[in-house]
């Protein structure tokens, strides 16, 4: 066999990931890759969960969303397990109501049993890609949540609660953060696996994008979302050989 003759053209691709997997472990910040688990973690705790509490079960995944967020480095984070019907959420801790960004406490809690209909995807009944995804969107909440003095968030509360527009535009537009922070792969994971999973797109209002604005971004909207972005280029021409 003529070795010059190979076609060189998927070991490019394969020493790409390889190279860029190397990457997201030195750096941290919009690195993405295609698969999370294989990163190996020594050392993240160190470097990515000073002032977290993060759950034992969930460490891995914690960790490596909290890498896609440096800017998060130095705010109190507390991971928490509870049961609650929504699989999770994420919030300033009452008293983090009053003071700043930087002296806040968030709290992201992870359900651990929900309703009959949602109990499928609460966090420890999706695979790790997906588990790391949706921490990724809960992250992109904290981190844009930066932005609300007490009086932002009494507004925000209220506007989610009683505006589907509102809170459609910034689900979608909190899921557009968490990609352009590198988590696309991973939040295409989760929002392929939970559709499948539950098999109602109602529940995340897929609509006709000319018309109105999807809540959650499904699948092909995410995939959308990375091919204008540069940061996912050489990734996405591997994918989809």
């Amino acid at each position: 066999m003529n070795l010059f003759s190979i076609n060189r053209t998927p070991l490019f691709f394969f020493l790409l990931v390889v190279c860029c997997l190397n990457m997201a472990q030195v750096y941290g910040q919009k690195r993405p890759v295609m698969i999370t688990q294989n990163i190996d973690t020594t050392g993240f705790s160190e470097r990515f969960g000073k002032h977290k509490i993060i759950p034992w079960e969930f460490r891995k995944q914690c960790l490596l969303a909290l890498s896609y967020y440096p800017e998060l480095a130095d705010i109190q984070i507390e991971f928490v397990i509870r049961k609650q019907k929504v699989p999770l959420t994420s919030a300033p801790t009452f008293g983090g109501l009053f003071r700043k960004h930087k002296n806040r406490t968030y709290r992201i809690a992870i359900s651990k049993a929900s309703m009959e209909m949602l109990d499928s995807i609460i966090l420890q009944n999706l695979s790790f890609e997906s588990q790391v995804g949706v921490l990724g969107h809960e992250l992109a909440h904290v981190a844009d949540m930066k932005r609300f003095g007490f009086f932002g968030f009494i507004s925000h509360g209220l506007k989610y609660t009683f505006s589907s527009p509102y809170g459609d535009k910034f689900e979608y537009d909190t899921d557009r953060l968490a990609i352009t922070h590198g988590l696309g792969f991973q939040l295409l994971s989760w929002s392929a696996e939970v559709r499948k999973k539950l098999n109602k797109s109602h529940y995340f209002r897929e609509k006709d994008m000319s018309k109105e604005r999807e809540r959650y971004m499904s699948p092909a909207t995410i995939e959308g979302q990375m091919k204008g972005d540069t940061l996912y280029k050489h990734l996405l021409t591997y994918h989809q050989k």
